[in-house]
């Protein structure tokens, strides 16, 4: 049986697009800490994890990431994500004015 809340993803560039379609058709997975040192690959399994063509469908979005640097000597850095169920994450467009107001910042027109 496979531990959803860990399941260690090691593959190469990228996730196996049927990887994608099991973790999108899984409602028990909430959210996805991706490592990769690949940004490229990284951002086009993100996308695919964010864009569904079922109408109902609950899916992934980026709500963090961070780039950290293993190799100081060389340009190559690895990213880690959080991709999170848009249900999920609170929605910060109708959190953002509350928060202008709070900090004394007039709202842009």
């Amino acid at each position: 049986m496979i531990q959803l809340s860990r399941w260690p993803c090691d593959l190469s560039p990228g996730l196996h697009p049927r990887l994608v379609e099991i973790l999108r058709g899984r409602v028990q997975v909430s959210r996805i800490v991706y490592i990769s040192c690949n940004a490229e690959s990284m951002a086009e399994d993100i996308a695919k994890l964010g864009t569904s063509t079922e109408e109902l469908a609950d899916d992934f979005i980026p709500t963090r990431a961070v780039a950290v640097d293993s190799f100081p000597q060389t340009i190559h850095v690895e990213v880690i994500a959080l991709v999170e169920r848009a249900s999920r994450v609170p929605d910060r467009t109708e959190a953002a004015p509350v928060q202008a107001e709070e900090a004394g910042t007039p709202e842009p027109r």
